[in-house]
């Protein structure tokens, strides 16, 4: 529960109209030539890891290029950048369909001279598009492991509902990186985005992050102040856990983001989590400056 006292970034909701118009646009057109591109790769790749992995990719891609107009005509409104995000998904999903049942038509069941030719009859007639769906559904989609071997034949709803947590899944991503955008620390001031800059020290890792509010609320910085200063090989493996602070640094409104990291190592493999304790809060510039002379 925060403090009474603590104030949090909110973005103002400023969504220049031609910057929107044109994040979408660009974005799908980038999606149709995407989407198409991996409609084809998904109908000859049977690998479910590396169809796991071209669909992260995608959603990854469709979302960097939103959120990089986002950025470039300083969206700071939320639930405009999560609409050109879901506008930009549906643009490349339909054509990742359309171009996966023409490229299955040619390959599987040689039902089309010319893979385009295929994609302009099934957008115009989308009723042969859904029936192609189920014929591929009912025949079943064969899925194999990372060796390419120990194939299973998956139809039905299990299919079905697999189609549908690679659209979440691509969906997803392709909402949450615009998003996150137009959620970051913007001075309106300045007219510009602020950098995110994480300072080289840590501090102790935060094990209560409601007293650790409350004492940021009471005026009392000193946890973030306090480098750890156990200094250890970074080539010997060990179980870790720590605090990382984020500033945004501005010479009005400066933020910081504080996250609990914790290392765990298994097997010699080293896992990372990271966890938000406090995210975009505003601090006086003074506290600012000498939180990062503290950790730098």
């Amino acid at each position: 529960m925060s403090g009474p006292d603590l104030v949090y970034y909110k973005p103002s909701g400023v969504a220049p109209p031609s910057g929107v118009i044109l994040t979408t646009l660009e974005g799908c057109v980038l999606a149709v030539a995407a989407g198409a591109l991996y409609g084809i790769i998904s109908s000859v790749i049977p690998l479910i890891y590396l169809n796991v992995l071209f669909a992260g990719a995608l959603g990854f891609l469709l979302g960097f290029a939103v959120s990089k107009g986002i950025s470039a005509f300083h969206v700071r409104n939320v639930p405009c950048a999560a609409v050109c995000g879901i506008i930009v998904f549906v643009c490349a999903y339909v054509s990742h369909w359309f171009f996966y049942l023409a490229a299955y038509g040619i390959t599987k069941l040689s039902e089309a001279p010319e893979i385009f030719e295929t994609v302009r009859l099934l957008f115009e007639n989308p009723r042969e598009a859904w029936e192609w769906m189920r014929l591929i559904n009912g025949a079943g989609w064969s899925l194999t492991g990372s060796s390419g071997s120990g194939g299973i034949e998956i139809r039905g709803w299990a299919l079905w509902a697999i189609w549908l947590a690679e659209a979440v899944w691509i969906g997803y991503l392709s909402l949450a990186v615009p998003v996150r955008q137009a959620s970051a620390p913007y001075s309106e001031r300045r007219g510009a985005w602020m950098d995110a800059v994480d300072l080289p020290k840590h501090i102790a890792f935060i094990e209560n992050a409601a007293a650790f509010e409350e004492s940021l609320a009471r005026g009392d910085y000193g946890a973030l102040m306090t480098p750890l200063d156990a200094w250890r090989d970074p080539l010997d493996p060990r179980d870790e856990k720590y605090a990382v602070v984020t500033t945004y640094p501005d010479s009005w409104d400066p933020y910081i983001s504080v996250s609990n990291v914790t290392v765990k190592i298994k097997k010699k493999k080293r896992g990372v989590s990271t966890k938000n304790v406090v995210k975009y809060l505003k601090l006086p510039a003074e506290i600012s400056l000498k939180i990062k002379d503290a950790l730098s």
